[in-house]
């Protein structure tokens, strides 16, 4: 009786040294876990204030791409309505040029008249006006057509003079004609200078537009991501928050147990020298076949199902080495111990584990928290026990 009065009150000594050691480095985490949480929403507000700025410069660039893109259809009319005017005035200008090659057609043709006139009269001479006064009927008649051929030089000569104005003119059309052509083509050619210019300006910022349109998404998947990075981060928060009041609950009711002389049977070791691994003695479900509570099949269950509290800390049943500690589909955290002998204990489903592969730990030491991680129902612990790679009835170990 006096062992195992001494082994109770050696448990609770474990149990309040256990949780006098990790309640500090539980604390530290979670300062730490605060001070990401902090550092994600810092970073969330920076990606979010970049966003907007993005998605501002973008609105600017579309806006001054519509403004050019309108300017651009002003420049091609104004291109159109110059070319027009440019094949009007090449059509006066060759218009003009026909004028001019059928006005020197005329000239050519009085030109060579009055020269067949005047060589007539050359070579005939005194001969002509002698058979013309000789051929006179009277003086009168004479002086008629004296006058007529006097009439007929000045007619000659008037003429081509009036024909010479009218070709100078012509030539002066012309020219006003290919000098307005000339400037046509000049304000064309800077026109399409300009739509050229506008066109480069356009594709520059569609192609910042792009640049701004895979940043924005960048930027948005960095936010999406961050937020759930601050989800996951204040869950976890919680979840510490949560132990954090659990541990303290049995902190106090561990004190409170001391004080009063009781005994938690939790960390007092079976006759074979294990211990059962949490506060709570309910067990949901036993070791063997079952109904299973997700599918309502009947399958074979390796271990024990021990409700309790989300958070509970969960003790290593005996000294020993962590083989492995890590998340598994169906296990959720899950952690197993190498006692030695080929005996392991598996612990499933934890919240959190507080140690790692290749970790020496001793007997009632916490080694992670009750949760409900895996393929869970709810809060609970999976205990199992290994022996030579065969489960075996935990009973067998930590009694109850």
């Amino acid at each position: 009786m006096k062992k195992n009065v001494i082994k109770a009150v050696c448990g609770i000594t474990i149990g309040v040294m256990v949780l006098s050691v990790t309640v500090p480095s539980f604390a530290t985490s979670l300062q730490e876990a605060e001070q990401k949480q902090k550092e994600i929403e810092e970073d969330l507000a920076d990606s979010k204030g970049i966003l907007d700025n993005l998605n501002s410069l973008k609105s600017d660039a579309d806006a001054y791409v519509t403004a050019m893109d309108e300017k651009l259809g002003q420049i091609e009319q104004s291109i159109v309505s110059l070319q027009q005017q440019q094949a009007d005035k090449q059509k006066e200008i060759d218009e003009t040029k026909a004028q001019l090659e059928q006005q020197e057609a005329d000239i050519n043709e009085q030109y060579v008249s009055m020269k067949k006139r005047i060589q007539f009269m050359f070579e005939n001479g005194n001969t002509f006006y002698m058979e013309m006064m000789f051929g006179t009927d009277d003086i009168s008649d004479l002086l008629n057509k004296a006058e007529y051929i006097s009439q007929l030089e000045e007619y000659d000569r008037n003429m081509l003079n009036k024909m010479k104005d009218t070709q100078e003119q012509i030539k002066a059309n012309e020219e006003k004609l290919e000098s307005e052509q000339h400037e046509l083509d000049k304000l064309v050619k800077q026109t399409e200078d300009e739509q050229a210019s506008v066109e480069t300006l356009i594709a520059a910022k569609q192609a910042e537009i792009e640049s701004f349109n895979t940043q924005i998404q960048d930027t948005q998947a960095q936010i999406d991501q961050k937020e759930k990075e601050l989800k996951e981060e204040q869950e976890l928060i919680e979840q510490m928050k949560e132990i954090e009041r659990q541990r303290a609950a049995a902190a106090a009711a561990a004190a409170a147990a001391a004080a009063q002389g009781s005994v938690s049977t939790s960390f007092v070791p079976t006759a074979s020298g294990y211990i059962w691994p949490v506060s709570s003695h309910t067990i949901s479900s036993e070791f063997g076949y079952r109904t299973d509570p997700i599918n309502g099949t009947t399958s074979y269950h390796s271990g024990l199902d021990i409700a309790a509290s989300s958070g509970t800390p969960i003790a290593a049943i005996a000294d020993g080495q962590v083989a492995w500690s890590y998340y598994s589909s169906s296990a959720g955290n899950w952690i197993g111990i190498d006692h030695g002998n080929g005996v392991y204990s598996v612990y499933m489903h934890c919240s959190l584990s507080a140690v790692s592969a290749g970790d020496v730990v001793s007997q009632g030491q916490t080694i992670g928290y009750v949760g409900s991680t895996g393929r869970s129902t709810g809060p609970h612990l999976h205990l199992s026990i290994r022996l030579n790679g065969e489960y075996v009835d935990p009973h067998q170990y930590v009694g109850y």
